[in-house]
């Protein structure tokens, strides 16, 4: 890909946002469902530890 100018990319960021390498998406949906999944595995890991040390004892 022909960028020009690197000097116009003044950051890594800007460079991976101008070869369109990262999502504009920024709806609150997306962040909800990834906040969802997050919790969702946060206590999934918290059942496992609970039940570990249950098994230890």
């Amino acid at each position: 890909m022909e960028v020009g100018g690197i000097e116009r990319l003044r950051s890594i960021k800007r460079a991976i946002r101008y070869c369109g390498l990262c999502s504009a998406e920024r709806s609150s949906a997306a962040r909800k469902l990834v906040a969802y999944l997050l919790a969702t595995a946060r206590e999934y890991h918290r059942m496992q530890l609970v039940q570990d040390r249950g098994q230890a004892s």
